[in-house]
């Protein structure tokens, strides 16, 4: 709505009855008319002006087409024909912002000087305009309520100085001469309006030209060194910036010793006042325990920079953890543009929502990357960390981010950092480990990760188990887990000019009864210098250009590309697959092992030596085959007529439970350096469909990784098909899996304690059908041996300081006793699983008992030493009478059958069997095909067939 509003007496009657208008009334509302015409006044000169201007509203402010405005641009009031003084006038906010005398406007270079309390000094301003223009200025009773609301604010800003006088900075820098702005749009390549241009501190944009600046100056002196001292009339305050030669040639405005002047003074200004603070972080560390306000934060942070993400509470004295997320980045851009809130506090902002995200906004942005592996490549992880505004100084460790020079630690850490890098780069090309501690539960960022259904991992899990590191099936597996990669090129971004509404005002004087004019200077709200510095960064940095290339050529990024520099940059973090789990985690790389071959395991196996051989020399075999067809590509050559068919090499091995059918499967693949791949029926499913898909996955993922596969317990899968409704669903389920079976190329072992109950196609398929007896008296006694060194040899390579005493002696003798009279029995006899479980148990009550004793003569003597744990006999003899009552417990359950006679019984196993010809079987003579029962006393115990076992062991 436009017009006059006139303010009448009888308006004023009507909303105020009882009062009576005096002549000072009168006055005020005839100086509040002549205020509302002035207003309109500058309003029709502003549209008019802006017209020319070409000006744009863009999202809540005003985006100056200078390339349009020209000279036109200039607001009312402002002129480019003053003679400008070459120097820089210091100002707090209020002389900032109001011109009290031609002088005043006359310099050069305005520079805003401030503290902490620069937002008051604002707000100050603000309500001392807010006020005026309420009171008027016309009338003299106006005019003395002016001139007490000027003083009260000049003594306000008197007091705000005094208060922030021992710690202030250069907030703005405004460039006024015209020569000057010519000079620094031309090095910018540019065409700018002669209007004022104010920058913001850190002056990023002044600073990058500086060097251009600095050369034209250079040139301008040159060539005015040779001039007569004649040319110069003005006198040695004011430079003329409108002048001519003596043969009449009018000058260029910048190239004139009026405008030698002016640069000089600005480059002085510059080297002197600027320059210092923005490399004053250059050559600091972490032994200055530096401060840095909120301004200077893009002097701190540099493309090419390591910056060091802390925990939280760290500084506080807590540990570090690699694990908590990446502790290193690389600074690549920063972006400082949203640090034009300061042209106004951030409470009166008018432009902010120009941004892209009205939140981010406020924030100084650092734009971060570390290298990370796709499973085919290496790329970089970018991510961007935020820094909120706060006011004053605060110390550079206590930030979000700093760069790690500034941490006491950093050389230690970066070398921590770079052998992570270098283990990480040998387990993706090993793959094969052995892992014992927690799993990684956070994303390089520092967020919480996801499992493979995308459930949010809030407790780590203790893994202890081989795995198979393997980025590229993990992230098969689980998606969630690929790194976002990026690519990193050149950006250029468009360049934005805006008028800072907070206007310069021209008084009458400092009383401020009059008010002249106005202008609204310049604010390079946005002018590409951060891409600048981020565009050098990408095309210098070796690796960035070698991402960029290889993307281009469609190449893959491999570690040759990978120096140093980038190692530190790696998270400890690898994607592997647990094969005790059976399923894909993320660990911790500096707590894997390499896996490598052991030929002492094939040693210890306490098995035949001619099943030894048969068993290692096939599996090698079948090895070398395959690393022949990988090598020379001669594949499809089988026995079998349909490609691809009978290529794998199954292994059965069926006998009693505890005399090594899985530790053979074990030690083979620890002979060959391979992974055992161990499955049971759970893992596998219960319906077809699941059991083929499920077999489909572990059988690819075996020959991916030359696995040595272990099927336990396989009778649960391979028993006999049989007719009928109720055996449709397991009878499929046999069918599946023979079908999978028959195509697959890798190595499989079977293991069964019910070798009666497999499927007849099942025992076809098979290569080898190994019997394990039950252990012979020798077998048991290296077992037991062999347990004893083991033990001993834990005990020395404990970090506990009691040591552990065994009397081997007395053990193998209890060892020899006790089999004996088990074998006489039939009853009781340790298995390799048992004796196994037996030595744990007495070992721990060893060291109970020890540490019980010691208590108690601690308590009577505290100097003496601990005491060593002995490994006595009486442990285990405690162990056999806890078994042998089992026994006889179980015995009584089932009549007085052990579980011999109760696995023949079922038709599971004949552990009475024996390769000898000439031994005949009571269960099953020679001469009739007729199962029958053993025939047994009137006591209810067996022949002495079947208990001694030494004839056939």
């Amino acid at each position: 709505m436009r017009g006059v509003v006139q303010f009448e007496a009888a308006s004023f009657r009507r909303f105020h009855p009882m009062e009576t208008i005096n002549s000072e009334d009168n006055a005020v509302i005839s100086d509040l008319q002549e205020q509302v015409k002035r207003l309109e006044t500058r309003l029709a000169g502003v549209e008019s002006h802006s017209k020319a201007d070409s000006v744009n509203e863009i999202s809540g402010f005003m985006e100056v087409d200078e390339a349009s405005s020209g000279a036109h641009g200039a607001d009312i009031g402002y002129s480019t024909n003053l003679n400008y003084i070459p120097g820089v006038r210091i100002c707090n906010f209020m002389e900032f912002k109001n011109r009290f005398s031609d002088d005043d406007a006359r310099y050069a270079v305005d520079v805003l000087v401030s503290g902490a309390l620069f937002e008051q000094e604002y707000l100050e301003e603000q309500g001392l305009r807010d006020r005026l223009f309420e009171h008027g200025s016309n009338h003299r009773a106006a005019k003395r309520r002016a001139e007490a609301l000027v003083n009260e604010t000049n003594r306000s800003n008197d007091a705000l100085r005094n208060d922030q006088s021992d710690r202030t900075w250069i907030r703005r820098i405004r460039l006024q001469a015209p020569a000057l702005l010519q000079i620094l749009a031309k090095v910018q390549g540019e065409t700018w309006s002669p209007r004022p241009r104010t920058y913001d501190r850190p002056f990023c944009t002044l600073l990058e030209f500086h060097p251009q600046v600095k050369q034209a100056l250079a040139e301008l002196e040159e060539k005015w060194a040779t001039q007569s001292e004649g040319h110069n009339t003005s006198s040695p305050g004011m430079m003329p910036q409108d002048h001519t030669h003596e043969h009449g040639e009018e000058d260029s405005i910048d190239d004139s010793q009026a405008t030698l002047a002016i640069l000089q003074s600005y480059v002085d200004f510059i080297d002197k006042e600027v320059l210092p603070g923005s490399r004053q972080f250059e050559s600091l560390d972490y032994s200055t325990d530096e401060k840095i306000i909120f301004s200077d934060l893009c002097y701190l942070f540099k493309p090419g920079e390591y910056i060091y993400r802390p925990l939280e509470g760290e500084q506080s004295g807590e540990g570090r953890d690699h694990r908590m997320g990446q502790r290193i980045w690389r600074v690549f851009f920063v972006n400082d543009a949203v640090r034009n809130y300061n042209l106004t506090p951030p409470d009166h902002r008018r432009y902010s929502s120009y941004e892209p995200s009205e939140d981010d906004s406020i924030y100084f942005t650092i734009h971060a990357y570390h290298v990370d592996y796709t499973g085919d490549e290496f790329c970089l992880v970018t991510h961007i960390f935020k820094i909120s505004p706060y006011e004053g100084w605060k110390p550079i460790t206590t930030l979000p981010v700093y760069p790690i020079r500034f941490d006491p630690g950093h050389e230690v850490y970066l070398e921590t950092s770079r052998r992570i890098g270098d283990q990480v780069l040998r387990f993706i090309e090993s793959k094969h480990a052995f892992y014992n501690a927690w799993s990684v539960m956070r994303t390089p960022q520092g967020g919480f990760a996801t499992d493979a259904n995308g459930a949010i991992l809030k407790h780590p899990e203790y893994v202890n188990s081989e795995v198979m590191v393997d980025f590229g099936e993990a992230f098969q597996a689980c998606p969630s887990w690929r790194p976002t990669r990026t690519v990193l090129k050149t950006e250029f971004t468009n360049k934005i000019v805006i008028p800072d509404d907070f206007t310069i005002r021209w008084w009458s004087g400092k009383d401020r009864t009059k008010l002249l004019r106005e202008t609204r200077e310049i604010i390079p709200y946005r002018t590409g210098v951060h891409h600048l510095k981020r565009n050098k960064f990408v095309l210098e940095d070796p690796f960035l250009v070698a991402v960029a290339r290889n993307h281009q050529r469609r190449q893959l990024t491999t570690k040759q590309f990978l120096r140093r520099e980038e190692k530190v940059l790696m998270y400890c973090r690898v994607f592997a697959y647990v094969f005790q789990e059976r399923k894909f985690a993320q660990l911790d790389v500096s707590r894997l092992t390499l896996s490598a071959r052991n030929l002492d395991a094939l040693e210890a196996l306490k098995i035949s030596p001619v099943t030894k051989k048969l068993i290692q020399g096939s599996v090698r075999g079948h090895f070398l085959q395959k690393e022949t067809e990988g090598k020379y590509g001669e594949e499809g050559l089988s026995l079998d007529v349909i490609q691809g068919k009978g290529t794998g090499l199954f292994i059965l091995l069926h006998g009693v439970p505890g005399v090594g059918k899985t530790a053979t499967a074990e030690s083979i693949a620890l002979a060959n350096g391979k992974p055992l791949f161990k499955i049971t029926c759970g893992d596998i499913g219960l319906t077809p469909d699941q059991v083929e898909a499920s077999l489909r996955a572990i059988f690819r993922l075996a020959s991916i990784w030359d696995c040595i596969l272990l099927i336990d317990e396989v009778d649960t899968f391979f028993s006999q098909r049989s007719k009928g409704d109720s055996a449709i669903t397991k009878n499929a389920l046999v069918s599946v899996f023979l079908r999978v079976l028959d195509y697959y190329t890798g190595i499989l072992f079977l293991t069964t304690n019910r070798s009666g109950a497999l499927d007849e196609a099942f025992k076809s398929r098979i290569h080898y059908k190994i019997y394990y007896p039950p252990l012979t008296k020798d077998q048991a006694l290296d077992i037991w041996k062999l347990n004893i060194q083991r033990l001993r040899h834990i005990s020395e390579q404990s970090k506990e300081k009691r040591p552990l005493q065994i009397f081997d002696t007395d053990v193998l003798d209890f060892a020899e006793i006790q089999f004996d009279d088990c074998h006489r029995r039939g009853i009781g006899q340790w298995n390799g699983r048992q004796i196994r479980n037996a030595f744990q148990v007495a070992r721990s009550l060893a060291y109970y008992d020890a540490l019980t004793e010691g208590d108690q003569m601690r308590d009577t003597d505290t100097n003496k030493p601990d005491r060593a744990a002995v490994l006595d006999v009486k442990y285990f003899r405690m162990m056999h009478d806890i078994t042998e009552s089992f026994d006889h417990y179980m015995l009584e359950v089932f009549s007085g059958m052990n579980d011999r006679d109760l696995a023949l019984e079922m038709e599971h196993r004949a552990d009475h069997w024996t390769s000898d010809r000439s031994y005949r079987s009571p269960a099953f003579p020679l001469s009739s095909r007729k199962f029958t029962t053993p025939p047994t006393e009137s006591n209810g115990t067996t022949f002495e067939c079947w208990i001694r076992r030494e004839e056939y062991g």
